[in-house]
């Protein structure tokens, strides 16, 4: 068995527990063949209910109520789903390998070099002007709602937490989180969504834009997806991540939402200063109590 195909075992593997785990069930002895016939070949995930079900010796209802009881309408959205995760898998291994052929010798050098360029040819797609439009959005909300996706999850949290001890209020929302609704209950007209994504415009982020402009929240953008591939009225922070093959580079965003803060600061200085001493002084008040 290739290396390939255990890879693809794996990670599918680990995409039905986690299905799994959140309907906090087991599966019956025909839903594990349905599991272990997807398992044993990526090509499996594009066939029909009617054609697993006949390979596994079952009726195609068994794959109808599979797909619900994992959090599906039926089949066809299973299928879908498990179609997206496969092409992520592959398009991730194939940046990987590209990244591998294109780096020899001293990897840290090179990645650093790489690095470098990336946050070079950045300074052609963002200009000082943008970055004081985004942040005048900030400075006249009252909340500022923050989404990552992909490799730039965990900066949401890291940008929400400077924020917030510069004296904003602000905090991270996500569909898949439990407090989405409670979170963007308490907007008023006028409050921030930044998203913070890759070049691609996912179901997730569409959806997130719709809500927002509903709530009738500004909307900011720090992307490499090009201004023609949004939709209107985003305020979009370009970035430059790399080539499509190569692995994406994460330095842009950090850069990008570091230099919103420090820009923040410089445009409304009493403001953040006021936060940034009472963030200080409970801090202070914690550790001494604590002691």
């Amino acid at each position: 068995m290739n290396s390939t195909k255990l890879t693809y075992q794996s990670k599918s593997a680990a995409i039905f527990e986690q299905l799994l785990s959140n309907e906090a069930k087991c599966y019956t002895k025909k839903e594990q063949r349905v599991v272990d016939f997807y398992l044993n070949d990526p090509e499996h995930i594009d066939l029909s209910a009617n054609a697993i079900a006949e390979a596994i010796e079952a009726h195609p209802s068994t794959l109808v109520r599979f797909a619900q009881k994992l959090g599906f309408k039926g089949h066809p959205e299973l299928k879908r789903y498990l179609q997206k995760k496969n092409q992520n898998l592959e398009d991730a291994s194939e940046r990987h390998q590209h990244t591998q052929s294109q780096i020899e010798g001293d990897v840290l050098q090179a990645t650093i070099s790489q690095e470098i360029e990336h946050l070079k040819l950045m300074t052609s797609t963002l200009t000082q002007a943008q970055l004081d439009e985004a942040c005048q959005l900030i400075l006249n909300a009252t909340k500022v709602f923050i989404n990552g996706q992909d490799n730039v999850e965990g900066f949401s949290e890291h940008f929400s937490r400077r924020l917030m001890r510069s004296g904003f209020d602000a905090n991270t929302v996500s569909l898949d989180h439990s407090k989405f609704a409670e979170r963007l209950a308490q907007s008023s007209e006028g409050d921030v969504l930044i998203l913070l994504f890759n070049n691609t415009l996912s179901n997730q982020t569409l959806c997130l834009i719709t809500i927002a402009r509903h709530l009738k929240l500004k909307i900011i953008a720090i992307s490499d997806l090009s201004a023609t591939k949004l939709p209107e009225n985003i305020h979009l922070l370009r970035i430059y991540r790399g080539e499509h093959k190569g692995t994406k580079s994460v330095s842009p965003s950090l850069v990008v939402t570091n230099a919103l803060i420090r820009n923040l600061t410089a445009l409304a200085k009493e403001q953040t200063m006021q936060g940034l001493q009472k963030f200080e002084a409970i801090r202070a008040s914690v550790d001494s109590l604590c002691r």
